[in-house]
């Protein structure tokens, strides 16, 4: 197995490794190979040629000669290579390491290049990799030079050739060649696409006034009335983003590759139907009906009831909440938790409610009025009986 120590402040992405041989042609390849065991191999180039060495003249007639080489990028701190050929390899294996660097802007990206960082490095480059809403436009290396516009290019460079490339949305530029390098504030001069975000409710509903944060760029922005809001992203990266309506969270998001410039998102955000009865199961008109928070106490919305004794509350955050009726001086409330859509009852204790008066009466009262009349109604009977014999008594002593 093949290794290398750690260095401090950067992390190992892996090896480049190159195999090679150079051997008569009259040795046989036979049916041998090599192989290369890793983490993640990426096999990147194959060559095989046949050489003649000989003189100008016939003195050393030509001989020949087979060479091949292969050459793989290896992924991972470590790899084994087994050779199953009948002949000797040669192993040529570079290890490359990384670090994160720069700080992302609204313009671009600010990469500091330190010489005591680089100094005991062979090769350096700064590569720059954008998504799909990142397009670079130029690098301004330390010494003010605007790169732009190059694909795998090399230029002239304190006697050596640099290598740079300037694409779309991708770049690199070599930032030390062995004992040449230039370090200082490299600028990269980005142009961020903005990001389009809809948010709807749980019917696939415009939710406008819907408010959205994103998590490390301390934005925060309000949906308009179409459900719409333009964000300008700046940084790669994982997006998590976290949707409030109404103080509530709806929804929390994470999106870690950033394809398309427009996303929906779809809230928890439900209605809420309530129906009004009495204890006749009889649908109470112009009931109102509170919807409270649990939570704080407060008063997410307030209506009355319609004909049927029923209302809509549309548009509610998740959540859990009381459901209050309140007809005249009498109410009653239930507990909600509000994770869906949700048809429910509530019934307040009314039986009866007196025409013209528009006066509820409960259960209890219209016991105690029933009673009353069934007495008052006991008592006349009685008293008309009682009327009825003294007026025989008195017949009687006429007689």
């Amino acid at each position: 197995m093949i290794s290398v120590a750690q260095k401090k402040n950067v992390r190992q992405l892996g090896y480049v490794v190159i195999a090679y041989s150079l051997i008569p042609e009259y040795i046989e390849d036979g049916r041998g190979s090599i192989h290369i065991n890793a983490s993640l191999i990426d096999y990147v180039y194959l060559e095989y040629k046949s050489i003649n060495v000989g003189s100008i003249t016939y003195m050393i007639p030509p001989i020949g000669f087979k060479f091949w080489t292969k050459a793989f990028v290896v992924f991972g701190p470590w790899f084994k290579i087994k050779n199953d050929l009948k002949y000797p390899i040669n192993i040529l294996y570079i290890p490359i390491f990384f670090k994160e660097a720069g700080k992302w802007t609204s313009q671009g990206l600010e990469v500091e290049v330190d010489e005591k960082e680089i100094k005991d490095y062979l090769f350096v480059y700064m590569v720059i990799q954008l998504p799909a809403y990142g397009h670079i436009s130029e690098i301004i290396t330390p010494n003010g030079e605007i790169l732009s516009a190059y694909k795998d290019s090399k230029l002239s460079w304190g006697g050596v050739k640099r290598a740079l490339s300037v694409l779309d949305n991708e770049a690199y530029i070599q930032v030390k060649f062995a004992e040449v390098s230039e370090t200082g504030l490299y600028t990269v001069k980005i142009k961020w696409d903005p990001l389009y975000i809809k948010t709807i409710d749980s019917k696939n509903r415009i939710l406008s006034n819907a408010e959205i944060r994103l998590e490390g760029l301390d934005l925060i922005f309000l949906t308009n009335q179409s459900g719409w809001g333009t964000i300008k992203l700046y940084r790669p990266g994982p997006l998590n983003i976290t949707v409030y309506y109404k103080g509530k969270v709806v929804q929390n998001l994470q999106i870690k590759t950033l394809i398309n410039h427009v996303i929906t998102v779809k809230c928890k955000v439900y209605d809420l139907k309530v129906t009004v009865k009495t204890m006749l199961n009889q649908g109470l008109q112009d009931a109102e009906v509170r919807v409270i928070d649990t939570a704080t106490g407060r008063i997410f919305d307030t209506t009355l009831t319609d004909k049927n004794g029923e209302t809509i509350f549309l548009q509610i955050p998740c959540g859990q909440y009381e459901v209050r009726g309140i007809y005249r001086r009498i109410s009653n409330s239930i507990k909600v938790d509000l994770d869906n859509n949700k048809d429910i009852e509530l019934k307040l204790n009314i039986v009866l409610i007196v025409p013209f008066l528009n006066l509820p009466l409960t259960l209890e009262e219209t016991a105690g009025i029933t009673l009353a009349f069934t007495s008052l109604f006991l008592a006349s009977k009685f008293i008309r009986r009682k009327k009825t014999e003294i007026r025989e008594e008195e017949e009687e002593i006429e007689y």
